[in-house]
């Protein structure tokens, strides 16, 4: 599954996040890639500065993944 999103934010960030069933490690588990890519285009002089338009998409992925999992999830890869 893979599908594209542009946040509200400003500058807007574009997320395209795909979602795939790979190959597991054990019979017991299912395993997942999830990917997640933010960008922004279109900036102009008035955008901000350089690290704040950096920060935009790094927080609406940051955004994208944690809604993506669960606690249990979460419990398993930290």
């Amino acid at each position: 599954m893979r599908f594209q999103i542009l946040s509200t934010a400003k500058p807007p960030a574009n997320l395209t996040i795909t979602e795939t069933v790979v190959a597991p490690l054990s019979t017991e588990v299912v395993s997942v890639l999830l990917d997640i890519d933010a960008f922004v285009q279109g900036l102009d002089e008035t955008a901000g500065t350089a690290w704040q338009i950096i920060e935009r998409p790094r927080h609406e992925k940051n955004f994208a993944f944690e809604s993506s999992i669960t606690d249990a999830t979460r419990k398993l890869i930290l």
